[in-house]
């Protein structure tokens, strides 16, 4: 997630702290109306954790995301090249593994006659 998404995100979650925190202690029939100073107080504090760990799962996963991003593509740079001719045989199925094969060995025939014969040039 880019930051302007997690400056917006972070934005909208406190905005929407604060008209909530302002329309629940300013309702002169809400909910919270007839509640003591300790509720309120309670109730304001537990809104504001809330929103404080919505904020920090925005910022703090999205750094982590960016990380496992970029250690995926370097290990997919590091891969030995193999691997990839590995997984490709495996795909193949038999007709084809088959005409793989003749097709190598008929290179490899035409490789030995190069040798065979160093006056040829092609």
């Amino acid at each position: 997630m880019r930051d302007t998404g997690r400056l917006l995100l972070t934005f909208s979650i406190w905005l929407g702290l604060l008209i909530l925190t302002g329309s629940l202690l300013t309702s002169p029939t809400g909910a919270i109306a007839q509640a003591n100073s300790a509720t309120v107080l309670g109730v304001t504090l537990v809104l504001g954790g809330v929103a404080a760990l919505m904020t920090l799962i925005i910022w703090v996963g999205g750094s982590w995301q960016a990380r496992a991003e970029a250690e995926s593509a370097s290990i997919k740079r590091k891969r030995p090249q193999h691997s990839r001719i590995e997984r490709l045989l495996a795909d193949l199925n038999d007709d084809e593994v088959y005409e793989l094969e003749a097709l190598l060995l008929g290179h490899e025939g035409e490789i030995r006659a190069d040798r065979a014969q160093p006056g040829r040039n092609t």
